[in-house]
């Protein structure tokens, strides 16, 4: 894709966007009709559960491909740091009691 990128912007210096708009739009669409018209075929010749099958089998293969490419990395997803801080703020909230505290909503209980 960023070679895709970088191509469309030294072919196309100044339309950069409309070229990179046609071009994706029109893989898109492509893709999308392909799409049924392969879904289709699949379906007459295996029956209604092979395109499903294909595509787990498909989205199966996809999850171990980016689970092997793409790094690893031990950050954890919400750092101690920020973890600590999100808990020093909620002991530093203090509840009001709702009998006492003035609102602009009118209280349940004085219409009692």
């Amino acid at each position: 894709m960023r070679l895709f990128v970088e191509c469309c912007r030294t072919w196309f210096p100044g339309v950069f966007q409309l070229v990179y708009n046609l071009v994706t739009g029109t893989f898109c669409y492509v893709g999308f009709a392909l799409a049924s018209l392969l879904g289709g075929f699949i379906y007459d010749r295996w029956g209604f559960h092979a395109p499903f099958y294909l595509a787990s089998v498909f989205s199966l293969i996809s999850f171990v491909i980016c689970f092997m490419v793409l790094p690893h990395s031990n950050i954890p997803i919400i750092p101690e740091k920020v973890s600590r801080e999100v808990s020093e703020k909620k002991r530093q909230v203090s509840v009001r009691d709702p009998l006492t505290a003035s609102s602009s909503c009118p209280s349940l209980l004085s219409s009692l």
